[in-house]
């Protein structure tokens, strides 16, 4: 069980293996449920080997600037909940890629120039964001993509 920056618990539940979750505590007072799915357009995130990081990072995506997709890295320190997501200019969320509870290593994801909904978005400047909490980590780190059509 992890706890949140903001004293929340988090439950990490595989809906592939397990048909049901049951939540059940009078003190809740809001419930988010964060869903990955091939078919909903969420991009894999892959587990790079056995090594074990020395701290948590974001690198920079390569290719920089790219068309029509990036590669993005991290490394997970110690077993937190990441949250990595492109961002565009105004810091609206244009992209998830992933949220889930990870445990250490090192882990590769990719962006095609997409948004949540499978649409385009246009030529231009994003941001990738990393945050990852849990007990004894906190990390928020930002990288710039620059997207060209």
């Amino acid at each position: 069980k992890l706890q949140d920056a903001f004293g929340g618990f988090l439950v990490n539940v595989n809906m592939m293996t397990d048909t049901s979750a049951l939540v059940s505590n009078s003190a809740i007072t809001t419930l988010n449920i964060i869903g990955r799915s091939k078919a909903a357009g969420l991009l894999d995130v892959e587990r790079q080997g056995d090594l074990v990081p020395q701290r948590f990072a974001l690198e920079q995506n390569y290719p920089n600037p790219f068309n029509p997709s990036t590669t993005i890295k991290f490394a997970i320190e110690k077993t937190a909940f990441a949250d990595v997501a492109v961002y565009n200019v105004i810091g609206q969320k244009v992209r998830t890629l992933a949220a889930e509870v990870l445990t250490p290593g090192y882990y590769t994801t990719a962006w095609n120039g997409t948004d949540d909904n499978g649409q385009a978005v246009t030529t231009g400047v994003y941001f990738v964001r990393m945050v990852a909490t849990g007990d004894n980590a906190g990390f928020s780190a930002l990288r710039k993509l620059l997207l060209l059509k």
